[in-house]
């Protein structure tokens, strides 16, 4: 599996705890890059033994997408095709993550899979993923402990499935998602389609959607 971490700003203060997680998980099969827009990073990936990408986007604005694909990219070129999760600097993975990532990717199908997100505020307090709570998704798409096949493309555009801070995809699927975008007038061989470079948001739901078609 390949993993694509981004980490920017205040999230560098979460990388050493996401890494430690992440290592205990990670196969010697397994491939980790944290792509970051500056030099924050770099003592901690050392210590770690982990690959830093460092980022300059050709445009101005949001780049979350565009990061991400220069992290999977980077992957890819280096050692070839695989399986991908992305996280997010400030996603610390739960110690059974990587394993559960694995076994639903591991479908015969084309398959992208999104996991839930505990937010833990400066007092330690958990609150859970606010998809859990609210009317339009509540037991319809996430419910603790089981996973469901989600097919109702409404549900994508709501932006209320792809959150990449925890979202992964199988080869099967990235393949598609690759000639699907280049189709639409993406830049070749993107995930994560360049018409969202330096527009904020979408960029997630739009790689689901590239899978679901």
């Amino acid at each position: 599996m390949h993993v694509v971490v981004l980490c920017y700003g205040e999230q560098v203060k979460s990388l050493p705890a996401l890494l430690f997680s992440l290592n205990a998980q990670l196969r010697a099969c397994d491939y980790c890059v944290v792509v970051s827009q500056g030099n924050d990073c770099v003592s901690t990936c050392a210590l770690f033994g982990v690959e830093l990408v460092c980022s300059a986007p050709p445009f101005h604005g949001f780049s979350a997408g565009y990061n991400r694909d220069l992290g999977a990219s980077h992957l890819y070129t280096v050692y070839g095709k695989g399986d991908v999760l992305f996280l997010d600097g400030d996603c610390i993975p739960s110690p059974d993550l990587l394993r559960h990532h694995r076994s639903v990717l591991a479908a015969s199908e084309p398959v992208l899979a999104c996991g839930l997100r505990v937010n833990v505020d400066v007092a330690g307090k958990k609150t859970p993923d606010r998809r859990l709570g609210h009317p339009s998704t509540k037991s319809r798409l996430f419910v603790p402990g089981t996973d469901r096949l989600i097919l109702d493309q409404k549900q994508l555009l709501r932006h209320s499935v792809a959150w990449s801070c925890n979202m992964s995809a199988n080869v099967k699927a990235l393949d598609l998602i690759r000639v699907s975008n280049t189709a639409t007038g993406s830049v070749s061989g993107r995930l994560l389609h360049s018409m969202f470079d330096g527009k904020w948001g979408g960029e997630d739901t739009g790689f689901a959607l590239a899978g679901y078609r």
